[in-house]
């Protein structure tokens, strides 16, 4: 598993995803690719899927992405 540990910003973004999905994708490039997708998490997730596939993946392709909206104390 690839775990780290983030202070949350306003806006940021969270993608889980199983090894089907990072085996073709890397960190860098779903970080390029989030800004295009800030408005619907549902297609964003729906894209890495596909991207994954068309890059090779054979493997079963599960992602969740979450939007994190942080409001302050």
């Amino acid at each position: 598993p690839h775990i780290v540990k983030e202070t949350v910003k306003n806006g940021d973004v969270l993608v889980i995803g199983c090894d089907g999905i990072w085996d073709q994708l890397t960190d860098d490039m779903v970080r390029v690719v989030t800004p295009r997708f800030q408005k619907d998490p549902q297609i964003f997730a729906q894209m890495l899927r596909d991207h994954a596939f068309f890059l090779g993946s054979s493997d079963n392709l599960s992602v969740i992405v979450v939007y994190l909206p942080f409001q302050g104390m």
